[in-house]
Order: structure tokens, then sequence, then C-alpha cells
């Protein structure tokens, strides 16, 4: 551990020095050289958790400005950004599954909710806030998906190789690839996606979609199905989102789904962030404590 914290020290000292010369040209803000650990000087000093690395992130933005790349350096901030961000869920959501008893992407869940500030509860709606949340900082090549690597603007390359060199803590996804920048994506047979998007929707996406379900109940949709001013069922209602926001808004609703949630987890949405409650079966008994008669 020392040796490293001394080699990203010395990397920061020639960063340091680099991004404060004159003669900086955008050809050398975006080479990656072996004294950068394979980090363009533009990329490195988001990757590095030394102090002297706050300083070098200015001298990095004030030279990407000057030198025209600042909307590439703002993707590749967000890359390591969103990188952290899912290391963090991987060590917060082992933990959580060894301390409670909970699946995997539930735990999950429950970390990146955490780690975003986001209130939990169903009623506050954490699905659309934690897709507003992702929107600002989810780089563009990990929603992107390209047929070749030819396809692969220069641009997107580089916010690539600068994901493929993070990967030098050990990451067992990108470390194990033949291809390091690009990957087939999950069940498809030519399109190639970013590495780290796999981890994205490992991390992120799939769990979410299992808490909480595919579509996604905005203010708008609730607000339209409310206007209608009429009684409401919801087939196929999940863990039962949509039917506690439209009862939040007045809405007579009843909620059935051939598996619904567990009743510890069908109550109102009081549990956490897996279970929005108010959902049956369909068998009569409704999984708000209703008789089903309604």
């Amino acid at each position: 551990a020392s040796a490293s914290a001394s080699a990203a020290s010395r990397m920061l000292e020639d960063l340091l020095s680099l991004l404060a010369s004159p003669d900086l040209s955008r050809e050398l803000l975006l080479r990656r050289e072996d004294a950068f650990a394979g980090f363009s000087p533009l990329s490195a000093p988001f990757w590095c958790n030394e102090p002297a690395a706050a300083q070098a992130c200015r001298l990095a933005e004030a030279a990407a400005t000057r030198l025209g790349v600042a909307t590439l350096l703002g993707e590749e901030r967000r890359a390591a950004d969103m990188s952290a961000l899912m290391d963090a869920i991987v060590d917060g959501a082992e933990a959580r599954v060894v301390e409670s008893d909970c699946d995997h992407d539930e735990a999950c869940v429950h970390v990146l909710l955490e780690l975003l500030g986001i209130d939990a509860q169903p009623a506050a709606n954490p699905l659309v806030a934690a897709l507003d949340a992702l929107d600002t900082r989810v780089p563009l090549v990990l929603r992107k998906a390209w047929r070749r690597t030819a396809d692969v603007a220069a641009e997107d390359m580089e916010v690539l190789r600068s994901l493929q060199a993070g990967a030098g803590d050990g990451r067992p996804l990108l470390c194990s690839l033949p291809e390091p920048y690009l990957a087939r994506a999950v069940g498809a047979s030519s399109w190639l996606v970013a590495p780290e998007a796999h981890r994205f929707n490992q991390m992120v996406l799939r769990p979410l979609q299992r808490a909480f379900g595919d579509a996604v109940p905005t203010p708008e949709a609730l607000d339209a199905i409310a206007s209608l001013r009429r009684p409401v069922v919801e087939l196929g209602c999940g863990a039962g989102l949509w039917t506690l926001l439209l009862r939040g808004r007045g809405v007579d609703v009843v909620g059935v789904d051939k598996r619904p949630p567990p009743t510890a987890r069908n109550d109102g949405g009081e549990q956490g962030c897996g279970g929005g409650g108010a959902c049956g079966d369909g068998s009569g008994g409704g999984g708000d404590g209703s008789d089903g008669s309604d």
C-alpha cells in the first residue's frame, strides 16, 4: 500500500508540473504514458485519492478549457465518479448481505439510495429520484452501443481507455476481457458496449428494476391517471409502487400480481425500498389487508 501511495504521489508531482507548463498541447494532454499509470494527464487526477489530486483536478480543468476539450474532461470525471460509486455499492452491499437478511439486489438498492441521499420509502417515489440523480452522473459511454470498434468516436475511446486504466484495482470484469475497452452486450451477438456498462446494469439498473419495476412512475404519468377520476386495477403491479403512489393521489386503485411481495413488505410501503405495498394476487385477498371485494 505504501509503495502504491508513493507511486501515486510521484505521478501527481509529474502531473502538476506538466499541467502548469505553458507549452502543454492538446496532444500532450491526451497522451497516455506509463508514468501516469495508463491514464492521460486529463483523466489521471480524477482517479487518485492523494491530497494533491484536488489541485491537479483544478489545473486539468483549466488546461482542458484552454485546449478545447472541456466536454471530454467532464465525461472523464463522470466515468471516474460513477466507477467510484459502483465500487462503494459493491462494498456496502456485501456488508449488508452479511449483516441482514436480504438478497444481493435488495442490498444494492439500499446502499445506492443511501449514497445518493434519497429517501427509500416508496411513498417518496425513490425510483424517479434515483434515475434523476443518476442521469447527471452517468457518462455517455455507459449508454451507448457500437457495431464495430471502428465505430467508436475518438472522444468515447478516450473515456473507455480511462475506465480500463482505472481497472488497476483488480475489477475482475474489466481485467479479464480479451478486448479491454469493449465487451459484447448481454444477449447480443454483435453489439459492443463499455465493460463498465455491465457492472452498471448489475449493480444499479437491475436492482432498481427488481425493487420498483420497469415502468417509471413519473409525476406526469401519475397525474394523468388521477385526472381520469375513475377506479383503476393495476394488473402485474409487481411490488405495488404505482398502486401506492396513485392511492397517494386519491385514486381508488387495486394492484394485482401473480407473485405479490411477501406480507411483511406489502403493508402500504413502510418497510423499506423494495415493497411498494398494496398488492394482492387476485385470489380474493388484497395485499393491503382488504377482503378482495373491491
